[in-house]
């Protein structure tokens, strides 16, 4: 009688311990994915052969899938593989590079109706942006702009030149408005899909991460190299 009774919690102990091994893997999965990315942006964030300064949001999002493709990853606890992996929390201002993967990772059994447990990870790693006393002692005459932009900025950390990556249902961005308060259109990268990307200041939304429209390439120039730009309103 004892028997019977404890026989059937052992065995659901160890289905519910051996269906962990999958969540703790992907787990350290991801973690390795987060470092190698960051740190191939903290090296790759100032090109010093050409002075400039490049925010990749949207390439670090491919070489994190490029890098978890290519070691393999457990998907048995991902309802769609990568694309269950979201790294849009990420922060790329300032001298670090945050990366943070959100995911929901699948229960081998269901408890009370909860299938799937949220999991965030995240890792920070600094940039790599040359002499710091350089930098200080020649940071005035410098400007930054962009290849395409009308005004120079003071500083790389001006909002105008910070992309914001957020995704937004299709439905509802007919109805939001830009920090500038313009409306959005769609992007030529639109193609179809009931979620976009949308950015602060910017007036297109995508349906791909890898768009170009979602690629900031910033350059530190000398004011004189700056031609008939204006000076940004938001950062002078």
């Amino acid at each position: 009688m004892e028997a019977a009774f404890v026989l059937p919690w052992f065995l659901f102990a160890a289905v519910v311990i051996l269906g962990m091994f999958p969540m703790l893997m992907i787990q350290t999965q991801v973690n390795a994915g987060l470092q190698y990315t960051a740190r191939m942006l903290a090296v790759s964030y100032q090109d010093t052969d050409e002075d400039k300064t490049v925010i990749t949001f949207a390439e670090g999002q491919l070489l994190f899938r490029s890098y978890m493709n290519e070691h393999g990853y457990e998907d048995s606890v991902l309802t769609n593989g990568l694309n269950s992996i979201s790294l849009l929390e990420s922060d790329l201002s300032g001298d670090y590079v945050t990366l943070t993967a959100s995911y929901d990772a699948e229960l081998p059994i269901s408890f009370w109706g909860i299938d799937a447990l949220p999991v965030r990870q995240s890792v920070k790693m600094k940039k790599w942006t040359g002499s710091a006393q350089e930098q200080e002692d020649t940071e005035d005459s410098y400007v930054y702009i962009t290849p395409t932009g009308s005004a120079y900025h003071s500083t790389a950390e001006c909002p105008y030149l910070k992309l914001s990556i957020q995704s937004v249902s299709l439905t509802q961005v007919n109805s939001l408005r830009n920090k500038s308060g313009g409306i959005y259109y769609p992007c030529s990268c639109y193609t179809g899909g009931s979620m976009v990307y949308i950015t602060d200041y910017g007036t297109q939304y995508h349906g791909d991460l890898s768009c170009s429209g979602l690629k900031r390439t910033i350059y530190r120039v000398t004011l004189d190299e700056a031609g008939d730009r204006h000076a940004c309103s938001k950062c002078y």
